[in-house]
């Protein structure tokens, strides 16, 4: 899986200072760049996509029927390399189906929630959460962060995608 194009931020800035109370000039480039980080360590952790972006990816070569993409939801395939396959369940399970062929499949997927408003606001809370405890900590979204602490976890394990461990 690479990601091609990188997502807009799921929590902005104006939206972390308001739930975490920040009123100052704080330096909203640091802000910014806290919450990119805490969204990609949250979105890793979950394997779900907050924000649309363009993913691309190589199924194993073989003979299968389907196969269950790493992370979830999928909005729409832009391209695939085997006109034959189509997605199914692309918002809770996604997966390839094909019928006969045989072999790698390469494919661009559009993966994410098309509307802000659907994001699971729980992953949402756990990125403010991360970023609020890097913010306070002075640490910077280069550097070595501690491990996540038990809310936060709480928060991913309670949204994590966990897809079917098979190819058909």
């Amino acid at each position: 899986m690479r990601v091609i194009e990188p997502p807009a931020l799921a929590v902005s800035v104006e939206a972390f200072k308001r739930a975490v109370h920040l009123d100052g000039p704080d330096d909203d480039l640091l802000i910014a760049e806290l919450l990119a980080a805490a969204t990609e360590v949250v979105e890793t952790a979950s394997r779900r996509a907050l924000m649309p972006r363009l993913v691309a990816f190589e199924t194993p070569a073989g003979r299968w029927s389907r196969w269950y993409l790493p992370i979830a939801p999928v909005i729409e395939l832009v391209e695939i390399s085997d006109p034959a396959a189509r997605l199914v369940r692309g918002f809770t399970e996604p997966a390839l189906e094909r019928t006969t062929a045989e072999g790698a499949v390469s494919l661009t997927a559009l993966c994410g929630h098309e509307d802000p408003a659907r994001i699971p606001r729980g992953l949402c809370q756990a990125v403010i959460l991360l970023a609020k405890e890097w913010h306070d900590a002075g640490i910077g979204p280069a550097e070595s962060a501690p491990p996540l602490s038990f809310g936060i976890q709480r928060l991913i394990r309670q949204a994590r995608y966990a897809r079917p461990m098979v190819s058909e």
